[in-house]
């Protein structure tokens, strides 16, 4: 199966396989990165700036390090690397909302594509391609991050789309703001907010997975580093990136 990645990104495209037992644990097995920190991120991130989190402009850009991980039952631990660029190829607005196309490319190729938003009360991914299709819409729009940012905040969501496997289906998500945290990357250590999310999908054909996700969002960056695991039957796959380069107009 395709690996998808939910929030930068929220999406890591439908670039890599893997196949995944039974429960994993919440918000992944990432941690909280290299340094914990008990700090309100409100303190880190002032009201009406939360869009920076992930600054939504044509031509801002974000190169990962991305390291690839599958236990299949039976079979050896595999592992990989790549690197990926996140690319806004487009941005409307209507009103409050900001509506930006993402692309996704591997080897100066376009893989993937995303639909973001980001409006006064959050920020959302509303749209991703499957595997050689087209555009599927996330039903009710899915939240990656609520406004104003308050620590410890819970939310979920529950909606249809594409599933982190890159088949459609449906997904039941929570998510809690904790606090921030040093996120280690290929630039060094970034100080960021810090969110993780856990829940389950089920695939159009009855497959029912697990998911468990680490993010860490640098205010006036955007993603600086994310882990994803699946477990689904037959085994486990994790994707971790990793920053490394960045382009953000001011």
């Amino acid at each position: 199966m395709e690996i998808k990645a939910i929030g930068i990104l929220v999406g890591v495209s439908a670039l890599f396989i893997g196949c995944a037992p039974a429960s994993a644990p919440p918000g992944g097995s990432g941690g909280k990165g290299a340094t914990a920190q008990a700090a309100d991120p409100s303190s880190l991130v002032a009201a009406g700036n939360e869009k920076s989190l992930f600054p939504f402009a044509q031509g801002n850009s974000w190169t990962f390090a991305v390291d690839i991980q599958r236990q299949l039952t039976g079979r050896p631990k595999e592992q990989s690397t790549s690197e990926l660029e996140y690319r806004v190829l487009s941005v409307a607005k209507d009103g409050s909302f900001t509506k930006a196309t993402l692309g996704i490319f591997q080897d100066g190729k376009q893989k993937d594509q995303q639909v973001w938003g980001a409006d006064e009360h959050g920020i959302y991914q509303m749209a991703m391609n499957p595997p050689g299709g087209s555009l599927v819409p996330y039903s009710p729009k899915q939240p990656i991050l609520h406004f104003p940012i308050k620590d410890q905040e819970e939310f979920s969501w529950n909606g249809s789309g594409v599933t982190p496997v890159g088949k459609p289906g449906k997904m039941e998500y929570k998510y809690k703001l904790d606090g921030t945290a040093d996120a280690d990357t290929e630039m060094g250590s970034m100080h960021c907010v810090y969110m993780q999310t856990a829940g389950k999908f089920t695939n159009s054909d009855g497959t029912v997975g697990i998911l468990g996700v680490n993010s860490w969002y640098s205010p006036g960056v955007g993603l600086a580093r994310y882990r994803q695991v699946i477990q689904i039957k037959g085994g486990e796959s994790s994707v971790t990136l990793r920053l490394k380069k960045y382009t953000v107009k001011k």
